[in-house]
């Protein structure tokens, strides 16, 4: 009975309590085009890859505008397509996207598509009414897209991070 245990515990290895690094989800997302008229449904295009470039399938990814929120999966490549059911506000709209998948660091990014109002304005002073309202909404729009676009600048440059630790590692 001693043999056995003896045994035993020479092919027994101690678990290590290493830090594992999880993979992030690297997003990618752009309008179908750049500027829509007011009653069109924006169309949205992406893919999600992990940190190589691979394709991420079945990922399921998030979109959320200003007045609502959606959700898709990519398919066996990695993509994904999300088209609005909702019309959008005159002038620049944003589109933030996040993707998540068990075993994987989630992955954001944002987009935007400007929408235009094809009806003539009345009157100069009510589009000058109209237009300081917009200017604010802009600028809200333009600190997201802001904030977003340095989350996406730090997810590049962990994934950079992580390419050379395997280089060296190799």
């Amino acid at each position: 009975m001693t043999l056995f245990v003896s045994a035993i515990s020479l092919i027994s290895f101690p678990y290590s309590y290493a830090e594992e690094t999880v993979p992030t989800l690297i997003v990618l997302v752009n309008p179908e085009k750049a500027n829509y008229l007011i009653h069109d449904y924006p169309k949205l295009l992406g893919s999600v890859t992990d940190e190589a470039g691979n394709p991420v399938p079945m990922a399921v990814v998030k979109i959320t505008a200003a007045r609502y929120s959606a959700m898709t999966t990519t398919n066996l490549e990695g993509k994904f397509a999300f088209e609005q059911k909702v019309s959008s506000d005159p002038g620049v709209n944003l589109f933030n996207v996040k993707a998540s998948k068990e075993g994987y660091s989630d992955g954001v990014a944002s987009t935007s598509v400007f929408v235009v109002d094809p009806t003539p304005q009345k009157t100069q002073s009510s589009l000058q009414q109209n237009h300081v309202p917009d200017q604010t909404k802009m600028m809200k729009v333009l600190e997201q897209a802001k904030q977003f676009q340095e989350k996406i600048s730090a997810v590049e440059k962990k994934r950079q991070e992580l390419q050379a630790q395997q280089q060296s590692i190799q």
